[in-house]
């Protein structure tokens, strides 16, 4: 040997622990734990990171095998054994495998293993090689997620509310079992994710609403509607329709669907109980406005009575005493000529408002008194009446043919003072629906917009609707004037 061969020996070696320290010191600062076997599964290099995740130094796990004792795969130890055999008989040359495994203080963590085999120039497995990472994180943070996802799935799928989300283009992104189970009820198939939204089956005014829908959510719009759904049965759903953002766009709309039939149904009943107290509120003010009216018709008699029985009786008493101081004085007859004719016009005009004011309460005929009344417009005017009754004489109750009467009455003392007509008709009838009570004349006519002074048109609309009844005038200034009234059925037997 030569001093240039001892020399070169020297370089390699120095070359060759230069690389080994090299090699150590990656192995020992990396980042994953590195960890060497021989073909028995004994441990041959643990370097420092391998510590730090197990726990274990290298020396005492040594010891720990060589007591038979692998605790950091503990009860998996013939899942380990079976890969391992794997490796050292060179069925594969590596594979990568996550499993759960123990630290020193009991501790579980899940790590990731990079495992391969060196063989020597006979191609025997001499080691086995294993990079290890811990991700004990990660994978808590997988089972977190796969968690949340399987909690989010079990909320929206066990409930009978739909749920759904599209895209821009109107394609489904996702939806749960509910909806899935609507579309395939009411179409015949089912809808798959990027599939049309819209179903063939929806309705002709559906298939244009729903994509207006969609466009309103997609433009940024969060707004519920409340849809009557008609097939495959009838029910009422509230729809509320969200945007779903992707940073500054819009990339879609979260929709949800909640059957609110009982919510409609129960506000249906709550409106129709109202509806009810309102209505017997009003029945109720009705009742006593014919009392009123009952109670005043009691007052015009009496006032009537008095007027017939005793000031018509004092005024005839004293035209009777001023006749007898003038027989024989013919002076005294000449003077006392124009009194008496006054006495004689207000004793006629006490008898015709006696007349106007009594009227009996009981079994009287509506068709007389209404013909009376117009006899003595014809009689004391030039106007010509028609009168037509079709009505049976029991078909109304004598309360309402009072009003009837009364309504007529003022009708036709407005016809008198305002309207200076030459015609006037005057019809009453009744079908099973209602009676009609119509008048008409063609007089001066008046505007029915204009405030009127008088309080007759009140009266009427008073009386008409305490029997829920209606009243329609038509008239315009020189068009003369119809009036119709309509009184239902339902209050024509009211006591």
């Amino acid at each position: 040997m030569n001093y240039s061969d001892i020399d070169n020996s020297k370089t390699g070696e120095r070359k060759l622990r230069v690389a080994y320290e090299r090699l150590s010191f990656l192995l020992g600062n990396a980042p994953l734990g590195f960890i060497e076997w021989d073909n028995q599964l004994h441990i041959k290099y643990w370097s420092k990171r391998a510590q730090e995740i197990f726990g274990w130094g290298e020396k005492e796990f040594i010891a720990l095998q060589r007591d038979g004792y692998n605790k950091v795969f503990d009860e998996d130890l013939p899942w380990v054994s079976k890969i391992a055999e794997q490796l050292i008989s060179g069925k594969i040359d590596r594979n990568t495998v996550q499993h759960r495994n123990y630290t020193k203080d009991g501790s579980v963590i899940w790590c990731e293993w990079y495992n391969s085999i060196l063989k020597d120039e006979k191609g025997k497995v001499v080691t086995v090689l294993s990079l290890v990472q811990d991700i004990t994180e990660m994978k808590k943070a997988e089972q977190q997620k796969e968690f949340d996802s399987n909690n989010l799935s079990g909320l929206i799928n066990n409930t009978e509310d739909l749920m759904w989300s599209v895209d821009r283009e109107l394609r489904l992104i996702t939806s749960n079992n509910a909806f899935d189970e609507f579309i395939k009820l009411i179409s015949g198939k089912p809808l798959f994710k990027g599939d049309y939204i819209i179903a063939a089956q929806f309705s002709e005014d559906q298939q244009k609403r729903f994509p207006d829908y969609y466009k309103r959510a997609l433009s940024g719009e969060t707004f519920n509607i409340i849809e009557h759904v008609t097939y495959p049965e009838e029910f009422w759903q509230e729809i509320s329709f969200n945007p779903i953002g992707d940073q500054n766009s819009i990339i879609g709309a979260a929709c949800f669907s909640r059957d609110i039939t009982a919510r409609i149904e129960s506000e249906r009943n709550l409106k129709q109980m109202e509806n009810q107290i309102l209505n017997q509120k009003v029945q109720e003010q009705k009742k006593i406005s014919r009392a009123i009216i009952r109670a005043q018709e009691k007052e015009r008699n009496h006032l009537g009575q008095e007027l017939h029985d005793n000031i018509s009786q004092i005024v005839v008493t004293a035209k009777i005493f001023l006749g007898t101081t003038g027989f024989k004085n013919e002076e005294m007859k000449a003077l006392i000529k124009y009194p008496i004719e006054l006495l004689e016009d207000s004793i006629r005009e006490i008898r015709l408002l006696s007349s106007s004011q009594v009227t009996p309460f009981k079994d009287f005929n509506l068709a007389e008194l209404v013909e009376l009344q117009l006899n003595k417009l014809s009689e004391n005017s030039t106007i010509k009446t028609v009168f037509e009754y079709h009505v049976t004489q029991d078909e109304i109750n004598d309360d309402l043919k009072l009003n009837i009467y009364r309504i007529i009455q003022e009708q036709i003392n407005n016809i008198q003072k305002f309207a200076d007509p030459k015609n006037v008709s005057i019809s009453i009838e009744a079908d099973r629906d209602s009676m009609l009570i119509v008048t008409v004349d063609d007089g001066n006519g008046f505007d029915i917009n204009k405030k009127r002074s008088g309080i007759g048109l009140s009266n009427m609309i008073n009386r008409i609707e305490s029997f829920d009844g209606k009243i329609d005038i038509k008239s315009s200034p020189g068009h003369g004037c119809k009036i119709v009234v309509t009184i239902p059925n339902h209050t024509l037997a009211v006591v």
